[in-house]
């Protein structure tokens, strides 16, 4: 939305025309351009959380597919070792010792890819959250700037009365 869009009622966003009908502001008001400002300040930083969000589901369903794959080797693990077991009842040391040599990389493996899953959600969090403060930030900028102006403009009407 440009600055002079607002001069238009006709090219003017639909979220603001009720601040035209409803307080009867007219389009050239300080207030109205402020508070359409801020409207527009205000989408834009919505906007970039939805897509922070949508990132953010994006990387976690890949994690948790790579969780779910690390769930189904260990859960083949399971199975391969109950197998081994039945076939080596026998001789419980000897397959210790099977176990052992066996299937070591493998749970090595399946926790080393746990824990970069791991990682990798928290530096994702971890990212999410300084969006989120970001957007905070503005927020408390924008308002901080409608209440300055809010607060000129009535010192002026005072002075000007």
């Amino acid at each position: 939305m440009k600055p002079e869009d607002l001069y238009d009622p006709k090219k003017m966003p639909e979220e603001l025309h009720w601040l035209l009908t409803q307080h009867k502001l007219q389009p050239d008001d300080p207030i109205f351009l402020l508070l359409a400002w801020h409207w527009s300040v205000n989408l834009k930083a919505e906007n970039t959380l939805q897509n922070v969000m949508l990132d953010l589901k994006t990387a976690l369903d890949t994690r948790i597919r790579d969780a779910r794959e690390a769930v189904a080797k260990v859960d083949e693990l399971s199975g391969k070792l109950t197998q081994l077991h039945q076939a080596l009842t026998p001789d419980p040391e000897a397959f210790a010792r099977k176990v052992n040599n066996a299937l070591a990389p493998a749970i090595t493996a399946a926790k080393a890819d746990i824990g970069t899953v791991q990682e990798s959600a928290a530096k994702l969090l971890e990212s999410a959250e300084a969006a989120h403060a970001v957007v905070q930030r503005r927020e408390v900028l924008a308002a901080l700037v409608a209440g300055v102006a809010f607060g000129v403009t009535v010192a002026v009407l005072f002075l000007a009365a």
